[in-house]
């Protein structure tokens, strides 16, 4: 099989292709038989899997989804038997399983913030992990990217932090951009009194005179 020049291209399929050619070998029909019943492999044990040669990816090439396989076999198996993030991805990892996942799980396969990104979560399957701000930080989430998925005033009571929490590690400033307008409407959110008097005051207006006392009068 001709990949052209492009290494990636090579490395991706070039185990693909070995696999199909070595089930093609004359004398192999027992292979050949496996790589037709391929749908059936989500059955099979990970020993069997393994004993056959069966990589996770031809698996995801097969069509067998992570639900199934998850259920068949559970999470940690399927890491030690050699899936990875993209994997995962490929045969339907969505953003909803996010929180099913331990956190050693996840510092296993490396899923960071931006990486969490690429299953598209919304909000609240950020809020589902039960993370501290300090992890949450740890894991990469920045305010730009939170607000990215759907961070307000309103979805910010389901982390459980306090404001004075988003100011030291989100470095929230501008309150009213996040949708943090009215008492009535923080208080109708579930923010504290606390909260909603930090969150809505507003730099008082100094009066001050120039030319020693005289002239006009000007606010900073």
């Amino acid at each position: 099989m001709d990949y052209g020049d492009d290494p990636y291209v090579s490395t991706m399929y070039g185990q693909h292709n070995a696999a199909a050619a070595q089930a093609l070998v004359p004398g192999n029909a027992s292979a050949l038989e496996n790589l037709r019943n391929r749908h059936s492999w989500c059955g099979w044990t990970l020993d069997k899997l393994r004993n056959y040669s069966i990589t996770p990816q031809m698996l995801v090439t097969a069509g067998v989804k992570w639900p199934a396989l998850v259920k068949a076999h559970g999470v940690d198996a399927l890491v030690d038997y050699g899936f990875r993030w993209h994997d995962m991805l490929s045969c339907g990892f969505a953003a909803r399983h996010l929180c099913s996942l331990t956190r050693g799980q996840r510092a296993k396969l490396g899923i960071n913030a931006r990486r969490a990104l690429e299953c598209r979560p919304g909000i609240r399957d950020i809020v589902f992990l039960n993370l501290t701000a300090v992890e949450l930080v740890d894991m990469g989430w920045t305010l730009q990217l939170l607000k990215s998925i759907g961070l307000n005033a309103t979805t910010m009571v389901d982390f459980g932090f306090s404001l004075p929490a988003w100011v030291t590690h989100f470095k929230v400033k501008d309150f009213g951009a996040l949708g943090f307008d009215t008492y009535a409407t923080c208080a109708a959110a579930g923010w504290s009194n606390s909260d909603i008097l930090l969150a809505l005051q507003r730099p008082t207006a100094a009066l001050v005179t120039t030319n020693g006392g005289g002239g006009a009068l000007r606010f900073v």
